[in-house]
This record gives structure tokens, sequence and C-alpha cells, in this order.
């Protein structure tokens, strides 16, 4: 069946509604049975995505007693239909925890690079051709006028009602995932769910169906994970998207989980599979251990090598910086029979629901500065309701002025100073209050700071503040 000419009359033929729209009007013409069918029918093209909105993310909450995070996200997205792709992130956090990436990907493969180079520093994450097409099918979700060009399977199941004729088909995506999909009486996607997660197309300002939605709902398990706003033009990948700045080299490929002596008696845990890190301190009666992250597997071996370092000694104590899900989920694996699980106010609530029935049962929540004895040596703990987290501990071994915190201060593993974050002058006005003699700073990131190290990145904090308008 043929389109009369004068269907266009009335669009600029170089507009991306004319490109899109040319291709949609044969699905709606065929009755849209089989929108996958005409995919090598797309003219090239690329575009871009200004991506806004928030991503809800559970068991990072600011306050414990509620589950989830809103966290903001202004991303920027370049996508063409030949498999290419540039992805610039920016989210902020509770007190002022800003992460940037750029991300891009080719059918040869791609790379991750942090910008501003406080969580990974100069470390350049490569990712192989396989990886790289399914980050690229991930992008393209967020653009259904594509994806539904790449979508493969049969016509599916009719679904008629009184306002609306949708269709639902089950196949497969362009990276091979299973997927059913919806779409309505114009041609355009109401919906595509994978197994774990779904993807709902809100908002469309007109029948037209190339159209891009206005807002897009994300769920998986059945939680909804994100609300987005989304708005596309027609824009050529910026020419040098492949390009790596200078200062960038590959990260290592990770050796075996070790234990690195800090002072005597006092060890971190480094080159775990995460690349989080663990503190210890081994006293005479016992073992006090801060933060496990990030799950039972990892925990399990980083308990091994503690057995190692003091094969009799009962873990004392678990000290929990705060009670985000990623600082707390190796956190069964590390009990022994007599453990107590230290936390600040309200983290015994984030812990119960994230063990539910399998939770710890010496948890015990402080509100004041106090003392854990390991014999010999004692560990001195501070409540921070701090502007990240309001369930957080600072803690210190008193011997060796050694400082174990989470998420207040960062460096990265390798890398220059960069600017402290903003919740940083939380930290050192607790550290100024109750010990300023301290010698050095461990995180659960990054790697471990000196006083000077501190000062330093403050001072850049203090510059960049001082620059803005």
């Amino acid at each position: 069946m043929a389109i009369p000419l004068g269907f266009y009359d009335f669009m600029d033929p170089h507009s991306e509604d004319f490109v899109m729209t040319r291709f949609f009007a044969l699905l709606v013409v065929l009755g849209f049975s089989a929108p996958s069918c005409l995919a090598d029918d797309l003219p090239p093209s690329s575009w871009q995505l200004m991506v806004t909105g928030q991503r809800f993310v559970a068991g990072q909450a600011q306050d414990p007693s509620q589950s989830s995070q809103s966290v903001q996200i202004d991303d920027r997205v370049w996508l063409d239909a030949a498999g290419n792709y540039l992805w610039l992130t920016h989210s902020e956090w509770p007190g002022g925890i800003k992460f940037q990436y750029r991300q891009f990907g080719t059918a040869n493969g791609g790379a991750r690079m942090d910008v501003t180079k406080w969580r990974d520093g100069i470390w350049l994450q490569r990712s192989d051709a396989a990886k790289a097409k399914q980050d690229y099918v991930d992008q393209t979700y967020l653009l259904p006028a594509l994806l539904q060009t790449q979508l493969r399977g049969a016509t599916g199941q009719l679904v008629a009602n009184s306002s609306s004729v949708e269709r639902t088909n089950t196949g497969t995506d362009a990276a091979g995932r299973p997927v059913t999909w919806t779409y309505n009486d114009h041609g355009q996607l109401l919906s595509v769910a994978q197994p774990q997660t779904r993807y709902e197309y809100l908002d469309y300002p007109d029948a037209n169906p190339g159209s891009q939605p206005a807002r897009i709902w994300i769920y998986r398990g059945g939680q909804q994970i994100a609300d987005l706003q989304v708005a596309r033009q027609v824009a050529e990948l910026p020419a040098d998207f492949q390009q790596i700045p200078l200062g960038y080299v590959d990260k290592p490929t990770p050796s075996s989980a070790k234990a690195t002596l800090l002072a005597p008696g006092v060890y971190r845990i480094d080159q775990t599979p995460s690349g989080y890190h663990t503190g210890v301190v081994i006293g005479r009666d016992g073992i006090a251990v801060f933060d496990a992250p990030i799950d039972a597997k990892e925990a399990a071996a980083n308990k091994a090598i503690i057995r190692q370092l003091a094969p009799t000694l009962p873990i004392k104590y678990i000290v929990v910086s705060h009670s985000h899900r990623d600082h707390v989920g190796g956190l069964l694996a590390l009990l022994d029979p007599a453990t107590q699980v230290i936390t600040g106010v309200g983290g015994q609530q984030a812990l119960q629901r994230l063990f539910g029935s399998s939770m710890p049962h010496q948890v015990r929540e402080i509100s004041q500065q106090e003392q854990l004895s390991l014999g010999d040596r004692h560990i001195a703990l501070w409540p921070l309701r701090s502007s990240h987290a309001h369930d957080m501990l600072v803690a210190a071994d008193v011997t060796s002025g050694t400082v174990f915190q989470g998420d207040l201060f960062y460096l990265p593993e390798v890398g220059p100073i960069p600017p402290a974050f903003p919740l940083t002058a939380e930290l050192v006005q607790l550290l100024n209050r109750h010990i300023p003699a301290w010698r050095q700073l461990v995180g659960v990131h990054g790697r471990t700071a000196t006083p000077t190290d501190v000062r330093q990145s403050v001072r850049l904090r203090t510059q960049v503040d001082k620059s803005k308008p």
C-alpha cells in the first residue's frame, strides 16, 4: 500500500521527525504487526538525549529510617544507529558527593573514566566488544523509536479496549536478552520488560510514531528505580567521542586480597574484587573490624585474611561507619558468636530492613562518644549526624592515631588529590575537636590519607568554591 506524498507535506524534510515519521508510518500502514522486521529501513542517523530526573537507590538513604535515596541526575547521551555511543553522567548524593563519568563504546569495545578523578582516580576501565554492545543497547531503551527497530520477535497478542488498541510482543533485544514489549495503535512503545527490569514510556507529545516520550519510568524487581525526563534532538556524535584524555592509565587486573600493615596491630584489607577496604585493629583480647563491604563472598574472604593475622582471637566488634548497603552487605559473614555490631542512631532499623530474619542479635546503637576495649588498646567512637548519612560513626585507634571513616573523605587509589566534598568539613571539625593529633585516615574507598593530604584537599575545595560565580 502506497503512502501519499502529501502525508509529509507539513514537515521539514531535513528534520528528525520527518526521518522518524517516514519510517514509522510504514508500521501504521502495515498495522504495526512486526515493528522489528523493518530495522534495516531506519536511515543512519544519530541523536543526543538530555536525561534529567532522579534515581531511587535502595539501601543508600541519608536517613536510615528510609529504604531508598533519591539521587538527582543530569546526563547527556549521544548514540547512533550503528552501535556507537557517548555517555556523560552527572549525579549528586547527599553531602555534596558528585559523580561524573565519561563512557563511550563502539563495535570494537569501550572505556569509562572518572572525570573528577576522586573515586577511580586516573584508572581507565575498558570494556570488550560484547560489553560495549550491551551498554549501547541499554542506552537505546531511552530512545524507544530506535529501540523498537532493534527488537526481534513475532507478532504477539492484540489487546483492545474502549480507548485504544495495544499489541504485546515477546522476543529479544539487540543484546540477545529476552523482552516483552507493548505498543499502541500509533506504533509507539508503551513498555519494554526484561526479566528483572521494566521501562514504561509516558507523555508522548503527539500521535507521531517516531515521537520521543517526555518521561520514562524504570522498575527493577517490582520497585521503581528511576523517574527520568528525556529530551531528544538530532546531533552527531562528537568527533572526539573515543578520545581518552592524557593522564589516564588502564586499571590493573586485581590480584589477591591482602592485609596491609598501617601501624602495629592496625591493618587495611586491600586489593579486594570490589576495590572496597576493610579496617582491622588487633588487640590483646580481640579484634575490631571497620565496615563489612560489599557482600557475603567478599567478606568471607576478608575474614579468612583476618584469621591468618590472629588465628585465635575473636572478632569482638564490627563498627559500621553508616548503614548503606555497600558498607554492610558482608556483615553476616564476618560475625563470630559473640561479635557486637556497633552503629550510629537509626542504624539498627536499616540493618533490620536489609537482613530481615537473619538480623544479627547483638546490634547496639550509640548516640554519644564512647570507647571500646580490646584489652591493651581502645577504640574511640564518635557519632556524627552527617549530611551524607545521619547514622555516621567515626572511629579511631587511640594507640596509633589511626582514624577510620566511611564516605566523609576520599582519595583515589592512584592519581592527584582532588578537592574535598563539602561534607569533609564535618569530619575535619570532629577531628579537630576530639583527636587533633591523628596520624592517618583510613577510608572504605581509596588510599590512606595523611593530615597533609586532607589539608590540601580542603584548600582545593576552598579554591573551587571561590571560583564559582
